[in-house]
């Protein structure tokens, strides 16, 4: 059986956040959908799409894959958000059971008020009861709806400079951030295996 995980990676640009989101991805064997709004997926083996339109639809044939959306304009990126009730439907998330949603810029999508679209909060929110998993990667925690944070199962923390990111951040997982070295991180529960954060019996 699939088990979900709601996982936050936080840190500075740099220091390692989306090559160990895309090591936990290649370590699941389901499919995964990455909203990618820094442009910076580009691994070998992964399956980039032009527009909405093109990755919904070969994400929704496919049995397994890594499927990477690059929405390159507001435009893209609204369309994405008004199919999400027609993919989402509420809180019966029939189309995303099973899969991992990856999000990386998440202080692009919330802020500390919440979410900027409602559909999206609900799959997040609620789809771990539905065996859909989550991943957020931010550069400023600080930003970030709480309501997320205060979801996550696992935490993960490269180096943070700003003061602010520090402090919040360190509520989570207490460990000096600010020393830490590039592509080395603390996380919450302490020695996590990355291959395990997702299972299946």
């Amino acid at each position: 059986m699939y088990y979900p995980s709601v996982i936050s990676i936080l840190g500075h640009r740099g220091y390692g956040k989306t090559y160990l989101c895309s090591k936990i991805l290649r370590s699941i064997p389901v499919k995964a959908i990455v909203l990618d709004l820094r442009n910076q997926y580009n691994f070998k083996g992964f399956i980039y799409c032009d527009t909405v339109l093109d990755c919904i639809k070969k994400f929704l044939v496919a049995d397994k894959g890594i499927f990477v959306l690059k929405p390159n304009s507001d435009y893209e990126l609204n369309y994405f958000y008004k199919l999400l009730p027609l993919l989402g439907d509420g809180k019966n998330f029939k189309i995303w059971e099973g899969c991992i949603i990856v999000i990386d810029e998440m202080a692009l999508v919330s802020n500390q008020k919440g979410f900027f679209n409602q559909e999206l909060y609900n799959i997040i929110h609620y789809g771990r009861h539905k065996n859909i998993g989550f991943i957020g990667c931010s550069q400023r925690p600080v930003n970030i709806a709480p309501s997320l944070l205060s979801q996550s199962d696992v935490y993960i923390s490269f180096w943070l400079s700003s003061f602010n990111d520090l402090k919040m951040v360190q509520g989570l997982i207490d460990k000096d951030l600010s020393k830490l070295e590039r592509y080395k991180y603390y996380s919450n529960p302490i020695d996590i295996n990355i291959e395990n954060l997702f299972e299946r019996d």
